[in-house]
């Protein structure tokens, strides 16, 4: 399995990489913080997952998001935020993604439940 994280927070970035090794041993975490490496890794790499900042200072997640769910349907794409606003929801949904997560909002074991529960309805489904 292949998981990507855009977020240029390093504390944030590197204690979701940590926790997604610690419950995915056996997962290929790539972390990068600028849209431009994003879409350059995500073509490269195509991972099952993208967790994305939907605000980078390099340019907006959900440009990148739109860009790659038009190559790659199949790359699950978890749209992460400071804020829970209800247009932030929309544009998210708007772009391809696939779940909307404010990050002050999730815990660790939210963010692997989720991930458990899409594994579990990829099996289900394949």
């Amino acid at each position: 399995m292949r998981i990507f994280l855009v977020e240029e927070k390093t504390p944030f970035r590197d204690a979701l990489q940590q926790l997604l090794q610690n419950r995915f041993p056996h997962a290929d975490i790539t972390a990068v913080d600028t849209c431009e490496e994003a879409e350059k890794q995500i073509a490269l790499l195509v991972p099952e997952f993208v967790f994305i900042n939907i605000h980078l200072s390099t340019g907006k997640g959900l440009e990148v998001v739109r860009k790659a769910k038009i190559k790659h349907s199949g790359i699950t794409f978890l749209a992460l935020t400071d804020s829970d606003l209800p247009e932030y929801h929309v544009a998210s949904r708007r772009s391809g993604a696939d779940f909307f997560v404010p990050k002050d909002q999730w815990s660790g074991e939210k963010m692997i439940a989720l991930v458990d529960t899409i594994l579990m309805e990829a099996d289900d489904n394949g």
